[in-house]
């Protein structure tokens, strides 16, 4: 048996209307939850079942104009733009382009970043979050201190520690269940830094009552601890 569907485009949230209730029961569950607002483009979708063995089946489309939440304590992702792909039991959403506005300094491209479960059937399911971003160091780090990561909490360190631009990119793992604790979470991340400022008025510094500035830096991040290396100047004194 072989049954194929295509669909040109549809509103996001009829998709999930239409999606039947016990295929892919995770991945639809996902979408319910996540999926805000936006279209779904070149839909296909194929079910095959061959004598003596079990049904096989895949959805793939594209998206546009979504809002869509990836993470449940972070900001809802806006303007986005990629595709997604269900296939031999994994679930993935690629965003091509959209943004987040950041609990502190402003707004942060998602561009290139990608949310997966690994096996839909699996109870509870792992999820990995690979995120790409670009935009203020503030912006980015206060997105790594959103629950419950806390990495600058727990570091002792305020989300205004620098001022400058970053690029990041960060890998989250954990298991799609209710009451997760930071122990439970899996995150590694790093980001170059540029034009790095730390000690305005006003704000955390790196070292208390001096300027701190930087070309660039490297940054890397777990979940216990945050390190940055890189040459500057400290109240204009190299080191």
């Amino acid at each position: 048996m072989a049954l194929d569907a295509h669909v040109n485009r549809i509103d996001g949230r009829d998709v999930i209307a239409l999606w039947p209730l016990t295929k892919a029961v995770k991945a639809r569950e996902w979408l319910d939850k996540n999926l805000i607002a936006g279209s779904v483009l070149n839909a296909n979708a194929a079910l095959r079942k061959r004598p003596g063995e079990r049904i096989t089946n895949a959805v793939v489309f594209d998206f546009e104009d979504a809002a869509v939440k990836y993470l449940k304590t972070f900001p809802v992702v806006a303007g986005a733009r990629g595709h997604a792909a269900l296939r031999d039991g994994s679930f993935t959403v690629s965003v091509d382009e959209g943004w987040v506005e950041a609990p502190s300094g402003g707004a942060v491209s998602i561009a290139g970043s990608s949310y997966r479960v690994l096996d839909v059937k699996q109870k509870p399911s792992q999820a990995e979050v690979m995120l790409r971003t670009n935009g203020s160091i503030t912006a980015g780090l206060s997105l790594l201190d959103a629950a419950p990561l806390k990495v600058m909490t727990k570091a002792g360190r305020g989300v205004d520690l620098f001022e400058g631009r970053a690029e990041g990119r960060a890998r989250v793992v954990f298991a799609q269940r209710r009451g997760l604790k930071p122990d439970d979470i899996q995150f590694e991340a790093s980001a170059t830094l540029h034009d790095v400022v730390s000690g305005g008025v006003g704000a955390d510094a790196l070292v208390p009552g001096r300027v701190f500035q930087a070309a660039q830096l490297d940054v890397a991040a777990r979940n216990t601890q945050v390190t940055v290396g890189g040459a500057g100047t400290l109240s204009r004194v190299p080191f």
